[in-house]
């Protein structure tokens, strides 16, 4: 992944973008503009595409308007991944499904279900 803009007057002039897709849809892609979504230390968290300006092709504004959505859009989807695993890894623990070597890396303990002998001779006690 280049952390670029990638700016497309002219989608069908351009040997990278795939016509097959509008063929299938009876779409037209005329004009694409294409910019990395970025995370507040700058690596790439995902990319957003613009497609067909009403008039005319993608220019420096817009560019510019684009680039204060992303300011925000960009920490804010990194944040929402990262919440979304660190859920998923509270998920797994609280299920007991977590797998060997988990994000603490430590193993799940033993369960002892209702009516096992252990549980039997620690309720003796």
């Amino acid at each position: 992944v280049k952390n670029e803009v990638i700016n497309i007057a002219d989608a069908y002039a351009d040997p990278r973008f795939n016509q097959e897709v509008d063929k299938k849809s009876g779409y037209r892609t005329r004009t694409i503009l294409c910019m990395p979504c970025q995370n507040s230390d700058g690596s790439v968290v995902g990319v957003i595409q613009l497609i067909n300006k009403r008039h005319g092709v993608f220019n420096d504004d817009d560019l510019r308007i684009m680039e204060s959505f992303l300011v925000v859009a960009g920490p804010l989807l990194a944040q929402s991944r990262l919440f979304q695993e660190r859920q998923k890894v509270a998920e797994n623990e609280f299920t007991g499904k977590a797998a060997h070597g988990s994000a603490r890396g430590l193993k799940p303990e033993k369960s002892i279900a209702e009516g096992d002998d252990e549980a039997g001779a620690e309720d003796e006690e």
